[in-house]
């Protein structure tokens, strides 16, 4: 085990889901975020398959999708394919992947990731990078296809409902109109488009426990539409250390500072939280804390078993 910063330590001596439910309705799992900053990449899904399920997503991530050929299972695709449906867009069987959609008449797909702050304090702003990728031109003569950023902190949202707010900053359109109708390569310059983060902030704070979605809404246009995808997503919220460790309410030496000292001993597990959680203590396991301190608080800490 690295060891923790010695200004952590000092401070910790002296200061110390949400399920949403889905038009064509899988279940998605909310990813718990702990702090610091998070990415995907894409690149554990799929290579091939018609069928694959949403269990093959990477944590967090989810699809909706709306139309009457609307169904829960997502395909593999270079942008050969014309069809409106989800899809893990890559060259061939490359593990280079990117999340992806082609929408139609009878399916639009929406993409999305749905988190819930486990940082024990409030969320007041956060910055989402992301490159967004086009791997099908479906008519050279058609309109600019885009997908539509938002966000949403409504308890009550899915990806498919609930109070969402625009970002046209990260709004993504499709960069290659000149190209033949077909499949292209969403991995060359040409056809594709990065966005560096952008800074958001929120009318009101994000309570701890509270869930935020993120989304990318496809734009039906007439004729064949384009198949864009997103990739390399990043998210940082730049959430302080909290060293009140049991999110009781206040940070206590002989408490949040004992399980502290004994991380730092290499304890894991509730060898860390035995007869050391304060009253009202609202977190109460050790991995969620080493989590957060890992996150937030530049430290290494193991989870243990």
């Amino acid at each position: 085990m690295k060891e923790p910063p010695l200004q952590l330590f000092t401070w910790g001596l002296t200061a110390i889901l949400a399920v949403a439910a889905m038009t064509s309705a899988h279940a998605q799992l909310c990813r718990q975020y702990y702090g610091g900053r998070i990415t995907e990449n894409f690149n554990a899904l799929p290579v091939s398959g018609t069928t694959n399920t949403a269990a093959t997503l990477p944590s967090g991530w989810g699809f909706s999708e709306a139309g009457s050929s609307g169904n829960l299972t997502y395909s593999a695709s270079d942008g050969a394919s014309s069809s409106g449906q989800t899809y893990s867009f890559g060259t061939g069987t490359s593990t280079d992947r990117a999340f992806g959609e082609v929408t139609s008449t009878t399916v639009q797909s929406t993409l999305g990731i749905c988190l819930v702050n486990a940082t024990g304090s409030p969320i007041v702003r956060f910055a989402v990078g992301y490159t967004g990728e086009q791997w099908r031109l479906g008519d050279p003569a058609a309109a600019v296809d885009k997908l539509e950023f938002q966000y949403s902190k409504d308890p009550g949202a899915t990806l498919s409902s609930g109070i969402y707010i625009n970002v046209d900053a990260l709004d993504f359109s499709s960069p290659n109109k000149a190209a033949v109708a077909g499949p292209l390569n969403g991995n060359s310059a040409t056809n594709r488009t990065v966005f560096p983060p952008v800074l958001i902030e929120p009318s009101a704070p994000i309570p701890h426990g509270q869930i935020l979605f993120m989304r990318w809404l496809p734009v039906l246009i007439a004729g064949n539409n384009d198949g864009l995808a997103i990739d390399d997503w990043s998210f940082d919220a730049g959430t302080p250390c909290n060293l009140d460790l049991d999110l009781n309410g206040h940070i206590d030496p002989l408490t949040d500072g004992v399980m502290l000292m004994r991380a730092m001993l290499g304890l894991t597990g509730t060898a860390v939280t035995n007869n050391a959680l304060g009253d009202g203590a609202t977190r109460t396991d050790w991995t969620e804390m080493a989590f957060h301190l890992n996150a937030a608080c530049s430290t290494n800490f193991s989870i243990g078993p």
